[in-house]
This record gives structure tokens, C-alpha cells and sequence, in this order.
């Protein structure tokens, strides 16, 4: 089945489902079965919302620790290459940068060395 249009609450085309669910509308969906040959209309609704007090779902605006960073070091950091190395750490050529996970890169020490993803983004070859 294909969707061929997505359409928000109180756009033409959502008044009867806007009418009968109110608030709780999120969307109407118009939508193909090729195979059936049919349209479809389909709709999302609220069924229930909860505060949630206890935290359960994860701050997305944090860095996830298994999350593989890239670092700067310099040729000449030998051992700090090697402590890289150790950790499972791989040298991009394609960026002349060091990879490692976060969590990793954190237990070095090495948290002033990621590379933002701005910055990745004008090093890309």
C-alpha cells in the first residue's frame, strides 16, 4: 500500500474526522492498494497520553555514549594513538580523524578532541 497524501487536522479534506475526533486527531492518511485496487483513508488518533514523571524515555538532546565520535590527534601523540588503539579506536582516512565510541573517548580523557558534526561536515573528502 502506498500513501499518496498525508493531511494535518483542519486542512480540506479532514473535516468529518476533525468533527468526530477533535483533538485527539493527528492525521488522515489517503492511501493506494495497488494489488486490490482501492483506495484507503486512514486515520491516526490520540488513544491515551500520560505524564511520564519517572524519566522512562531517554533525553534525545544528550549524546547517546554508544555513539562513534571522531577525534583530533596528532601524528606525533604517539601514545595517546596507541590508548586509542587499545579501545577499539580506527584511524578514517577519509577524514584523517580517529574513531571511537563516546563512552570510550570519555574514559580517555578525550572529550576536548571530538570533532563537531559541523566541523566533520567541511573535513569530508
Amino acid at each position: 500500500m502506498d500513501v499518496v497524501k498525508t493531511l494535518s487536522p483542519g486542512s480540506p479534506g479532514t473535516k468529518r474526522f476533525t468533527e468526530k475526533y477533535g483533538e485527539r486527531l493527528v492525521c488522515v492518511r489517503y492511501r493506494v492498494d495497488k494489488a486490490r485496487k482501492q483506495r484507503l483513508t486512514t486515520i491516526e488518533v490520540i488513544v491515551s497520553r500520560k505524564d511520564d514523571p519517572g524519566g522512562y524515555y531517554p533525553d534525545l538532546s544528550e549524546p547517546h555514549p554508544n555513539r562513534v565520535v571522531h577525534l583530533r590527534i596528532d601524528y606525533a601523540e604517539h601514545q595517546l594513538r596507541e590508548s586509542v588503539k587499545h579501545e577499539g579506536g580506527q584511524w578514517d582516512p577519509k577524514t584523517r580523524l580517529w574513531r571511537l565510541r563516546r563512552h570510550k573517548a570519555a574514559r580517555l580523557g578525550l572529550q576536548d578532541r571530538i570533532v563537531t558534526d559541523e566541523e566533520l561536515k567541511t573535513r569530508q573528502i
